[in-house]
């Protein structure tokens, strides 16, 4: 634990000053209620290296920047834990600054940024280096007096973020979950719920972005572009995003452009503000997006429901996995958005006789049977050499008389469906089905 240390030197670190040297924290790890005039548990300089696994930062405290982290030049790589109500009471980057020039900040893991406060900008991070952020949430941040209350990328900024949820945040001037200066790629994550009392109640930008397969939803700005705002020097790309059903005092509640912003086709927007004109964009259309919940992985995630102009709306492929870690696309095409709807089983097996056998909708009828879902393979089968009939395995060894198929790595397997039990058996090569059973495939 590194608890109530202090540093009267801006850029010396309430806690650890690592000058050019390498520090690393690994384990149960806590700094807590440290401070500093910048940088209040750890200021990191001269090309120095610190590495982080699971640590915690909660309440410590900077006057100036870097509530909890300052990197001024060098190397810091964090991987999962949290940072709780860290403050840069005056200054930039509630939890975390990284300057101007060759700082560079990983975040990665199950990491989550939580009621950090930053008095101008960044209440999460502020970054004029490179900044690179996966499988991480940032929920409740504020940037008080400024933009970003998330993220704030500077002009020199080099930023991409992956797999990560942005939920209520808020600035008291733009970009409520995040601020774009800089170059900045934004891929398979979802803003939500954040706001900003000018402009961009989730996202601005300046300069130079791209979002793919993203959904950015429920976000209120004061003035114009709840969702996004594009100022007039930005430059920005989007594809198979969703853009739906975001607020603002001014017209623009999804989108509000005075810059360049091109649409790389497959795009939904709810209220048509943004200049989705693509062959294959859906302008004012109904996404129908669940709750913000747990629906897998690491991070909360809004699921399309059931009628969503977003599935099976996007390109035939698209980055994988999803936010949650799913596999798509997953009929043949993907869904818009940061995650894919994964249809109900069609494939279920019994837990005491392996039996496999179809069902039409809906789920295996418990507790006597699990689906099966093949592209979350691998999954091994036996087929009976006298009967062709197919049984689940826990692992890849058949008993005699049995051979093994593993799923999906196995092509497409010709099967005969028995249309009274519903159950699979190996259609062998030249062989037709029997009376009472129809020719498919299982794959």
């Amino acid at each position: 634990f590194f608890l109530a240390n202090t540093a009267d030197i801006a850029g010396r670190g309430g806690a650890i000053f690592n000058d050019g040297g390498t520090v690393q924290a690994t384990g149960f790890v806590v700094f807590s209620r440290n401070s500093s005039a910048s940088g209040g548990a750890i200021a990191n300089s001269s090309g120095g290296t610190v590495t982080m696994e699971g640590t915690g930062f909660t309440r410590n405290s900077s006057p100036l920047d870097g509530g909890a982290i300052s990197n001024l030049n060098g190397a810091i790589s964090i991987t999962g834990g949290n940072f709780i109500d860290n403050e840069a009471s005056n200054g930039n980057g509630g939890a975390i600054y990284n300057a101007n020039g060759a700082g560079t900040v990983t975040i990665e893991g199950d990491i989550a940024f939580v009621r950090n406060i930053a008095g101008d900008n960044g209440g999460g991070v502020w970054s004029g280096g490179s900044l690179i952020v996966s499988d991480a949430e940032f929920d409740d941040n504020d940037a008080t007096n400024g933009s970003g209350g998330g993220i704030f990328n500077a002009n020199a900024g080099t930023m991409t973020i992956t797999r990560t949820s942005m939920y209520t945040n808020s600035a008291g001037d733009r970009g409520g979950g995040l601020r774009n200066g800089g170059v900045a790629m934004v891929e398979t994550s979802t803003f939500t719920m954040n706001s900003a009392d000018r402009q961009g109640g989730a996202i601005v930008n300046h300069e130079d972005m791209t979002i793919n397969n993203s959904t950015i939803a429920f976000n209120d700005a004061g003035l114009g572009g709840g969702g996004i705002r594009n100022a007039s020097q930005g430059m920005l790309d989007i594809a198979n995003s969703i853009v739906s059903d975001n607020t603002a005092g001014l017209p623009g509640g999804d989108c509000s452009d005075d810059g360049v912003f091109n649409s790389l086709d497959y795009n939904l927007d709810s209220d048509g503000t943004c200049p989705f004109g693509m062959a294959n964009d859906i302008s004012s259309g109904n996404a129908n997006l669940g709750p913000l919940i747990f629906n897998g992985g690491t991070t909360l995630t809004h699921l399309p429901g059931p009628g969503s102009d977003a599935i099976d709306a996007g390109p035939l492929t698209c980055a994988s996995p999803d936010q949650r870690g799913e596999m798509r696309p997953r009929n043949g095409v993907c869904d818009i958005g940061a995650v894919e709807i994964v249809p109900p089983p069609d494939v279920c097996y019994n837990l005491y006789t392996g039996q496999l056998r179809r069902v039409t909708g809906g789920a295996c009828q418990s507790p006597y049977y699990l689906p099966v879902i093949f592209e979350e393979g691998p999954h091994y089968l036996c087929a009976n050499l006298h009967t062709g009939s197919l049984s689940y395995s826990y692992g890849p060894t058949c008993t005699s008389y049995h051979i093994p198929i593993v799923m999906p790595d196995a092509a497409p397997l010709d099967v005969c469906l028995n249309l009274y039990t519903s159950a699979y058996r190996l259609k062998q090569a030249n062989q037709t089905c029997s009376t009472g059973e129809v020719a498919t495939v299982l794959q």
